[in-house]
């Protein structure tokens, strides 16, 4: 098998599966784990890895022996929902001249579950590969289970109507009208639940996650409700991050047209009661102004010749409130 597949540019390693498990992860792309063994130290190897690893890491290929049963091998080993572990099996009572070998996917829905199996093709040495026409969409049977969704209330994506001490009674929302419909198709219920720590959530400086993200990290919830801005730590920190909608943030400008100056364009700059209170000033300063000039000719107070009379000290106020020098 080694030789057959670097023959065709495959990279390929042989490992020992109850030896080195911490080689089944790769960092630079999703590992292809073919199993040739279905005996007990390989059932033992792959139920402690299960435990202690995330089998949906990678792609797995299984080849079992016909006398065992696929309930009976995974009894103890955790297949999670979104792994692809496929099991290929000799068909019994088959001819040497024609051997067959058919194609099992198994997975959980929860490790409490039931494991759930769907053959979804079969190999022959006449006919080659040929894939069933069994239903695909089998696997979005969720089994009832309950999915917790943790949420902060942000109106009009998440409203609470009421609230049963912490627990929140009626939840409604664009985010929750979406999980109805996901619901319906994929048949579970939903728990919804208000994290202690008011927050989307943030990485702290020893990597540990709060808020929302923290629930979901810690595994105390399955979904995280609200509508989170996406950022490289997060997006590394769960499992999924899927877009529900892109927003944009746009200034529109409109095009300035064509207008020739009129009395109402110069007026438009102030309110009325603005303008109201710039007269009245203005006349004020000017009676005042005017006032105060005759008062000191009267008196001769007044050393230099400057006169304020009435007609040019209502040109010196308007100069004034129109921020114009005296010339």
């Amino acid at each position: 098998m080694k030789k057959s597949l670097s023959d065709k540019g495959v990279f390929v390693a042989a490992r020992f599966i109850d030896r080195e498990p911490e080689y089944l992860h790769s960092t630079r792309n999703r590992p292809f784990h073919v199993v040739v063994s279905s005996d007990i130290h390989t059932k033992y190897a792959l139920s402690q890895i299960s435990k202690t690893s995330d089998l949906s890491s990678g792609t797995w290929l299984l080849f079992m022996d016909t006398k065992t049963s696929l309930e009976e091998f995974f009894a103890d080993i955790h297949i999670p929902f979104d792994s692809d572990f496929l099991v290929a099996q000799h068909s019994s009572g088959v001819s040497e001249e024609n051997y067959e070998v058919s194609l099992t996917e198994v997975y959980r829905v929860r490790d409490t579950l039931p494991l759930q199996h769907l053959r979804i093709a079969n190999w022959s040495s006449v006919s080659g590969l040929s894939w069933t026409t069994s239903n695909i969409q089998q696997r979005r049977d969720l089994q009832g289970i309950a999915i917790r969704c943790v949420f902060i209330p942000e109106p009009p994506y998440l409203s609470v109507g009421g609230y049963h001490g912490k627990d929140p009674v009626y939840v409604n929302g664009y985010s929750v009208e979406l999980m109805k419909v996901l619901q319906y198709r994929m048949n579970y219920t939903t728990n919804y639940y208000i994290p202690d720590e008011i927050s989307y959530g943030t990485e702290d400086e020893n990597r540990s996650w709060n808020g929302m993200v923290g629930e979901v990290v810690k595994r105390r919830a399955d979904v995280g409700l609200n509508l989170f801005m996406l950022t490289t730590k997060r997006a590394g920190a769960v499992d999924f991050f899927p877009p529900i909608f892109n927003t944009k943030m746009m200034v529109h400008v409109r095009m300035p047209g064509i207008d020739h100056s009129s009395f109402r364009q110069l007026v438009s700059q102030f309110t009325p009661l603005l303008w109201v209170t710039a007269i009245i000033t203005m006349v004020i300063l000017t009676l005042f102004l005017s006032a105060t000039w005759y008062a000191a000719v009267r008196y001769n107070y007044h050393r230099e010749v400057v006169s304020y009379r009435m007609h040019e000290s209502w040109i010196y106020t308007v100069g004034i409130i129109c921020q114009q020098g005296k010339n």
